[in-house]
């Protein structure tokens, strides 16, 4: 717009000039205007004034007109003849005359040309704007020497149209103004050199500042260095990429002590020959929503683990009959055994059994841990088949034997899918669960389907919302009691439950719908009453990775006689860790505790090549044990065990420095295989 404004300021000047000298050459021709021929027309110069589209006029000293041509005659309505000798009083409303009078008295007192937009009035009244050109009129002498002022004359043109879109653009650019002041999203200006030179109150409110401190700022002043490169990139998308439009998030230095979140919405700004000359930026606070969407996920996550508490608490009496009867295996092969020891005969067949049942063990606590644990999500691509097969094997467990389970696994097809193995276990748990306390009391068939289904994109909608495309389907279906029509819509809502109060907190199925559709998966339940429900579930599939292994006999690595520091309180796990130390050949020296063993390695610190440490123990644990050991040899290699710990996990011991952590219960390949890898690393 100011662009625009210089433009015409610079053209009316350049027309002023010229009218100016235009002006100046009339003057000459209406001295003793009554006298001269000029008058009576005989005349090139009068002829010229008389067809010339510009209203002239010429008054005398007193403020009477003296001359007239015919284009102001017709833009006053009257004759020559009726306009001479009258004053403007005689023809303008009074405030006009008056106005009239004081341009012709200031013109003459200062002997100057004046340039004077102004309001004109014919005789019926119309009202107009005109550009009028007002000079002085002298008497000149036989030498063109002036002599004296005569008068008064002008020149004036019509510039109503051009007052009517000033004003319509004046008005439109308030409006503008008033918006922008007035929306509640901020609005902001940027040069090329990203300055601002534009901004709304509300873009203000966000930083407590003012306009005028506001314009005074670069918005990279706004971030925080770090982040000042990914915005500068950002914006310079519309200055030099001919973007016309994008938007992102960024977070900005804020007054309080919450996190400033923006979303920029940014076009570029151009001048009149289409130049980008800035940028423009629509502002919005997503903070709100940014916290509400943090609180959001925290609150679901809390939702899913409540539910998982509640199906363990389903499965305990699954997992302790698991339990029993392999500590009946373990307790059975030892005694057996040992029988063989006092025959002398040789005892390694019932051994590997009780190690067999011990892994067993093993992977049945690491599967509860697993499903248990409240982690983040890692959706990665799996073959959810032998996730879907453990489920139903602990399932087993829990159901009563009234309940048959029929898998039908397709060995063909594509059962990769971007997923959380813990979710996948947790929906199979859920949905399960369910239909077998449907059909606890008489008994009945549960059916666990997985195959592959393509839907092309031109076939017929078989869901309501499901897309076309390649996805794995688990059907799980049972033959219990049904689901009442009026509770069927209900189902997916949290807390919702058709059990007796305290038999269930209607978690579950809210959290397989929300696992399900944070997959851009698809959930389907059909039911009738009395022969069953079905619940289809659609994944997406994604591609196989696939990892090459090396085949070779496994070895277990030994030591050279490395001294190793063992801290553990338990004292059978400290002896049997220390006996399988010696085996590997390795050298140990043993504390009960983390305080004790913070003491011995104190007393000689360069005498200890590792420290093996458990994390769970009175007085000092593992990983205190750890930062105090670092704080004295920052480059010892540290090994930490734990059975199981809510605060630690193998990610957060790998930020307190700690090399390997490792699960209890601990193979002697594992151990072996840690050892080895920190002690005779490639130099």
């Amino acid at each position: 717009m100011e662009i625009k404004q210089t433009t015409e300021y610079q053209q009316l000047l350049q027309e002023n000039e010229i009218l100016k000298n235009q002006l100046q050459e009339f003057q000459k021709g209406f001295v003793n205007l009554e006298q001269t021929s000029l008058v009576h027309g005989g005349s090139l110069l009068y002829s010229l004034i008389q067809s010339l589209p510009l209203s002239i006029y010429a008054k005398d000293l007193s403020g009477r007109f003296v001359f007239a041509n015919n284009y102001y005659c017709r833009n006053l309505g009257q004759p020559e003849e009726e306009i001479i000798g009258k004053t403007d009083f005689d023809i303008h409303p009074p405030t006009l005359a008056e106005k009239y009078l004081a341009d012709d008295e200031r013109i003459m007192a200062f002997r100057k040309i004046e340039a004077i937009e102004e309001e004109w009035k014919s005789i019926g009244g119309e009202k107009s704007f005109v550009k009028v050109i007002k000079s002085p009129l002298y008497e000149f002498g036989s030498r063109s020497e002036v002599q004296k002022i005569v008068g008064t004359m002008g020149i004036f043109w019509d510039i109503t149209e051009r007052k009517v879109a000033e004003e319509k653009l004046v008005n439109s650019e308030e409006k503008y103004r008033q918006i922008l002041e007035n929306i509640q999203e901020g609005y902001i200006e940027l040069d090329n050199d990203l300055n601002l030179v534009f901004c709304n109150d509300s873009f203000c409110s966000l930083f407590s500042l003012s306009s005028v401190e506001m314009l005074t700022r670069n918005i990279l002043d706004l971030v925080d260095e770090s982040a000042q490169r990914s915005l500068r990139s950002f914006l310079n998308l519309v200055l030099f990429q001919n973007i016309q439009s994008e938007s992102g998030d960024f977070t900005f230095i804020s007054p309080e002590p919450s996190p400033l979140t923006l979303n920029l919405s940014i076009s570029p700004l151009k001048s009149e020959k289409h130049q980008v000359i800035g940028i423009r930026v629509v502002v919005r606070n997503i903070s709100e929503t940014i916290r509400a969407t943090k609180e959001k996920q925290e609150l679901e996550k809390q939702l899913a683990q409540a539910q998982k508490l509640e199906s363990i608490g389903t499965l305990a009496g699954g997992i302790a009959h698991d339990f029993n009867n392999i500590l009946f295996i373990i307790q059975g092969y030892t005694d057996l055994a040992i029988t063989d020891l006092s025959k002398q005969r040789d005892p390694s067949v019932k051994l590997t059994k009780v190690r067999e049942a011990t892994t067993r063990a093993m992977h049945l606590i690491e599967q509860m841990l697993s499903f248990a644990r409240t982690s983040e999500k890692q959706r990665i691509p799996i073959d959810i088949r032998p996730v879907v097969k453990e489920a139903l094997k602990l399932l087993r467990s829990a159901l009563p034997a009234t309940i048959t389970i029929n898998k039908d696994i397709k060995s063909s097809g594509q059962y990769f899918v971007l997923a959380d193995p813990t979710e996948i276990h947790q929906v199979v748990m859920n949905l399960c669960t369910n239909a077998g306390q449907e059909m606890a009391d008489t008994g009945g068939v549960l059916e666990v389907t997985l195959d592959h289904c393509d839907i092309p994109e031109n076939e017929p909608q078989r869901q309501p919302g499901l897309k076309s495309g390649s996805y794995l389907l688990i059907t799980i279906k049972d033959s219990g009691k049904g689901i009442a029509d009026e509770d069927l819509s209900r189902i997916f809502e949290p807390f919702f439950t058709t059990k007796p109060v305290g038999e269930g907190t209607g978690l579950g199925l809210s959290v397989v719908h929300g696992i399900i559709t944070g997959m851009d998966g698809f959930i389907f339940v059909e039911s009738f009453e009395n022969v069953g429900t079905t619940f289809t579930i659609y994944l997406p599939t994604t591609e196989k990775i696939i990892t090459h292994k090396k085949s070779s006999e496994k070895v277990i690595p030994k030591g050279t006689h490395e001294h190793i520091l063992l801290v553990e309180d338990d004292e059978v796990l400290r002896e049997m860790i220390s006996n399988m130390l010696e085996e590997l050949n390795y050298t140990c020296t043993t504390a009960a505790n983390g305080t004790e063993g913070f003491e011995i390695f104190n007393t000689q610190p360069e005498k200890f090549d590792l420290l093996l440490t458990d994390q769970t123990m009175p007085g000092l644990t593992g990983d205190a044990l750890s930062l105090a050991v670092r704080a004295i040899n920052q480059t010892l290699p540290i090994i930490l065990c734990t059975g199981f710990s809510e605060k630690l996990s193998a990610e957060k011991s790998a930020e307190l420095g700690i090399d390997i952590f490792l699960s209890k219960p601990i193979l002697v390949e594992s151990l072996a295989d840690a050892l080895h890898t920190l002690l005779h690393k490639n130099p």
